[in-house]
C-alpha cells in the first residue's frame, strides 16, 4: 500500500477537523511560500529556506491576503473561519500533527496568539474618495 499524498492527508485533516476548509490550508501553504520568498529577498534567508516563526507566518498571512484579496481579505478569512491569528496557529499545528509542516523545539501554538487583530488589519487599509 502506498503512502497517502499530501492532498489526501489534507482532505483527511479537513474531515477530522472541519473548522477550516481545504482552501484555507491551501492559502496557508501559499502564504508560507510568500513569506519564504520575502525573507529571501530581504536577505534573511542566505542559503535557502530557514525557519519562520509563528509571528512571521501570521504577519505574512496578513500581507499576502491583502496582496491577493485586497479589500475582500477580511471577508475571505471570515468565510474560512479565521477570526484571529490563533486560528492560523491552530491550522499550522493541525498540519504539524499530520506531518505536512514541521516545528522546532522552541515553537509553540501560543506564538500565534494576538499577533494582530484581524478585523483591524483588514479594515484600516483602505479609504475611498468620492468624486
Amino acid at each position: 500500500m502506498s503512502e497517502p499524498s499530501p492532498q489526501q492527508l489534507l482532505l483527511e485533516l479537513c474531515r477530522r477537523d472541519s473548522r477550516y476548509p481545504f482552501e484555507a490550508y491551501e492559502y496557508l501553504f501559499a502564504a508560507l511560500g510568500y513569506v519564504q520568498q520575502e525573507m529571501k529577498k530581504s536577505g534573511k534567508f542566505k542559503d535557502g529556506p530557514s525557519h519562520i516563526t509563528g509571528q512571521q507566518l501570521a504577519e505574512g498571512c496578513r500581507d499576502f491576503a491583502i496582496q491577493e484579496f485586497g479589500m475582500m481579505a477580511g471577508t475571505v478569512f471570515k468565510s474560512w473561519n479565521i477570526r484571529s491569528t490563533a486560528d492560523i496557529g491552530e491550522m499550522v499545528y493541525n498540519l504539524i500533527d499530520c506531518e505536512l509542516m514541521s516545528k522546532t523545539d522552541t515553537d509553540r501554538k501560543e506564538d500565534f496568539h494576538d499577533v494582530y487583530d484581524i478585523d483591524q488589519a483588514f479594515s484600516q487599509r483602505y479609504s475611498f474618495m468620492l468624486a
